[in-house]
């Protein structure tokens, strides 16, 4: 026998303007997802459309510097010098070190 869900309450998702609204609130107030989402009426969210916050690093290269990186890496490939993703990184850790660049 097959279950149908009959839904408690029938309320439309949240609009694109609350959805912006909860991720600026999310960004300054430093609540939780879980409070902001109750706060701005955004609990009813679908599970693929819920409200994640993001955590980018802090980028330690220049984009000119990655940009010279980056070529030299295509003309490596084209070279076919390949590199593992191991190897990439000590590149990159021995460039930053040899360059002078802070990392964290």
């Amino acid at each position: 026998m097959v279950r149908t869900y009959k839904k408690k309450k029938d309320k439309p998702p949240p609009t694109d303007a609350e959805i912006v609204s909860a991720l600026v609130l999310l960004k300054t107030s430093g609540k939780s997802l879980r409070e902001v989402a109750v706060t701005s009426d955004c609990s009813n969210l679908q599970p693929e459309t819920k409200i994640k916050p993001t955590f980018h690093h802090l980028p330690v290269l220049t984009p000119t510097q990655e940009q010279e990186l980056t070529d030299n890496l295509i003309e490596s490939r084209q070279r076919r010098h390949g590199l593992t993703p191991k190897k990439l990184k000590v590149l990159l850790y021995s460039y930053a070190f040899f360059n002078g660049i802070p990392m964290v």
